[in-house]
């Protein structure tokens, strides 16, 4: 008897699945902001990449093979200072919640 459509299609997602694992294939999703896709499509755009995943792993490859020093440079994440005002500390000490609704 005949696949239906659904069956057939399972099995091709199964082989597949099969295959990412044999090679060792990790699928990882997450969504991207829209700033950081376009800043992601100029880079690869800049410098030659065919796919931003090839862009990706090119980027994790080297930040991998540099000293830590130099991957410090990349990825330090740039820390505001945040200093209260005086006022502002008086308000906190002062702050009282509103009561619970009975």
């Amino acid at each position: 008897m005949a696949k239906t459509n659904a069956e057939a299609c399972k099995d091709s997602r199964d082989k597949a699945a099969a295959e990412r694992e044999r090679l060792g294939i990790v699928i990882r999703k997450w969504p991207i902001p829209a700033g950081i896709n376009t800043q992601l499509e100029s880079v690869r755009k800049a410098h030659g990449f065919k796919d931003w995943r090839e862009l990706l792993e090119t980027v994790i490859q080297r930040l991998h093979d540099a000293t830590p020093a130099d991957a410090a440079r990349f990825l330090a994440v740039s820390r505001h200072q945040f200093t209260p005002t005086e006022e502002m500390l008086r308000q906190v000490a002062e702050y009282r919640p509103p009561p619970e609704p009975e």
